[in-house]
């Protein structure tokens, strides 16, 4: 066991590349290929990079043009991807990127099959409503597969069984349930996957947008920190959702750009880990930034090279692959990827708008009440199923003859779980138990010596 990674782990969800969860194994990075020789020491080199914002040169276009030459770029990388022996559909979540995808697919392809998920039971993470908006207005053949915690959990240890190493993005089992049901009819599908990355579409960018320009805010922000201390965010209603974006933004509201981004870039603080026992806290991440040169595209860079690469990219080629769906990526074209990051980033986010030149390039062809909707995450309701069905897999998992007593603190853990019945206060306590029951899953499914 990689022990040196765990705080990574369970602070991002996730382990960034090139380590993995086990020593001395690590994992191919993106753009990267290893060339071998019996006899003779491997070589990794590189065949494609991301360029660091501030060794390229600014596009010279104006906003229109850019504008246009992007919806041009997205039209061929769709059309490109419509190409294929079997039927082609796309996923629609009714957000931006995948309407986006799902518009220009609509122009070069008759009676476009369109499909998402949808909670009836889970209002505030329920988007069926502007997906079928979408594909009314799109005219596409619509499917919504409409779950329930029953049909989810059902799939929860094929999602486990299907992880090579502890992976704590819960949005993972939506995504599979999505594969799985799409699989049924298509066997290719479209996704708005890099949409966020590339052109500042997370709540995380509009806060860091504001803590550079708006110094009003960051001043109020550090004044609100410890008045909010007592009050426990997560992500199951609009009102505990709102404390916990404000519990965020305040606590990072007095950090520097680098530190703010690693807050920004991590479920919890790596600092708050102190239940890991002998770990060592290694916080370097490779994080570049530039704040006062490029404005927010330092900070996208990071995101393409962090979390698009090691979360969202592995989330959605997991998931779909194991039910044998391909899954394709308009958006991470290679030519529109280094035909954004080149762009100014007030093209992408500024004081009104998030992703303002995408919206724009496409605002023409989509519904206004979906122009106008507020940010969603592909969301799970994770913390209703761990305080009930999923009590019986939590209790096995963390019983005795089950933790690995060396790694963790044993009265940390037995508060958590009392959080988890409503018997006491912890923040994000959801996130927090669903990584630990992730990696106790895949811990004693693989047995690694400690």
């Amino acid at each position: 066991l990689n022990t040196d990674v765990l705080p990574h782990y369970f602070s991002l969800g996730y382990i960034p590349a090139p380590a993995s969860i086990y020593k001395n194994i690590y994992k191919l990075e993106p753009g990267h290929y290893i060339e071998f020789e019996i006899g003779k020491e491997i070589r990794k080199k590189t065949y494609y990079e991301l360029v660091f914002p501030t060794q390229t040169q600014e596009s010279k276009m104006d906003y229109e043009e850019a504008r246009l030459e992007l919806k041009k770029m997205i039209s061929d990388a769709v059309k490109i991807r419509l190409v294929a022996d079997v039927p082609v559909g796309a996923f629609l979540s009714g957000g931006v990127d995948s309407s986006i995808i799902c518009a220009a697919a609509a122009e070069h392809t008759a009676q476009l099959h369109t499909f998402s998920i949808g909670f009836s039971k889970s209002a505030y993470i329920d988007e069926t409503k502007y997906a079928n908006m979408v594909a009314q207005h799109l005219g596409t053949r619509h499917t919504v597969f409409d779950l329930n915690a029953d049909d989810m959990l059902g799939d929860l240890e094929n999602v486990l069984d299907y992880l090579d190493e502890p992976f704590a993005d819960s949005s993972a089992i939506a995504v599979y349930a999505l594969s799985k049901q799409t699989a049924g009819q298509v066997k290719v599908s479209l996704s708005g996957d890099g949409g966020d990355e590339l052109f500042g579409g997370y709540r995380k960018h509009r806060a860091e947008w504001m803590i550079r320009n708006s110094p009003g805010k960051r001043v109020l922000a550090r004044m609100m920190n410890p008045f909010l201390k007592g009050f426990a965010g997560s992500r199951e209603s609009s009102s505990a959702d709102f404390i916990r974006k404000l519990k965020k933004f305040s606590a990072i509201s007095s950090k520097t750009a680098e530190g703010r981004y690693v807050e920004l870039a991590s479920v919890i603080p790596i600092t708050d880990l102190t239940w890991l026992n002998k770990i060592k806290f290694n916080e370097n991440l490779r994080i570049r930034i530039e704040e006062h040169k490029k404005g927010l595209n330092d900070f996208l860079w990071n995101d393409i090279q962090l979390v698009l690469s090691n979360d969202m990219l592995v989330k959605v080629d997991l998931m779909s692959m194991a039910n044998s769906l391909e899954v394709r990526v308009p958006l991470l074209d290679f030519r529109i990827v280094n035909f954004v990051n080149n762009l100014p980033s007030d093209f992408k986010i500024d004081s009104v708008r998030s992703k303002k030149i995408l919206w724009d390039s496409y605002a023409d062809h989509l519904p206004k009440e979906v122009y106008n909707r507020r940010k969603m995450g592909f969301e799970v309701p994770m913390e209703n199923w761990l305080k009930g069905p999923m009590q019986p897999m939590i209790k096995e998992l963390t019983s005795n003859n089950k933790l690995s007593h060396q790694l963790f603190d044993l009265n940390y853990i037995q508060k958590l779980l009392e959080s988890a019945q409503g018997a006491g206060k912890m923040g994000n306590v959801g996130f927090r138990l669903w990584s630990l029951i992730v990696f106790q899953y895949w811990f004693s499914k693989n047995n690694p010596s400690v």
